[in-house]
């Protein structure tokens, strides 16, 4: 059952980064769907309320961070990416979803700043971001768990 939860969230976050780059919108009804999914998968696999409860707290945390980022800094990412981030860290759960953001930020820096170069463009081009925080999640929730153990070791 978890598998194929965590499949069709997935399927939804390939959805979210095509519809992304194609038009800069993130669904709400398409988040609330994932959202759904994630917080079952969760209820299904949570060892104890606890665990349950610093998950939520992680999610909420992180939902305040990014709508203060999004609110403070003009430009820096839309609205449906700070929601995008909320359901992703109910999916991931903690480590995971720091795991993600730092891939997303890392690949979407990296990107920014090979198109800008590229294009020789101004800092005012938009660059959906949801496709490489999609990236993130899918490359931590298969190896994430790896990467922080390696990440542990390294520090």
């Amino acid at each position: 059952m978890l598998n194929f939860i965590d499949y069709l969230c997935i399927l939804l976050l390939i959805y979210i980064a095509i519809k992304d780059i194609t038009s800069f919108i993130i669904s709400n009804k398409i988040l609330c769907v994932l959202l759904v999914l994630a917080l079952i998968r969760q209820v299904l696999s949570v060892n104890s309320i606890n665990d349950m409860k610093f998950l939520l707290l992680c999610s909420v945390i992180l939902l305040v961070i990014f709508s203060v980022l999004y609110y403070v800094i003009k430009n820096f990412m839309g609205g449906g990416d700070v929601k995008l981030i909320f359901v992703l860290s109910i999916w991931l759960g903690y480590p995971q979803i720091i795991i993600a953001l730092y891939i997303a930020f890392i690949f979407g820096g990296v990107f920014a700043v090979m198109y800008l170069l590229i294009k020789q463009r101004m800092y005012t081009v938009k660059i959906a971001f949801a496709p490489f925080l999609v990236v993130g999640a899918v490359v931590s929730f298969f190896v994430g768990s790896r990467l922080y153990d390696l990440w542990l070791i390294l520090i």
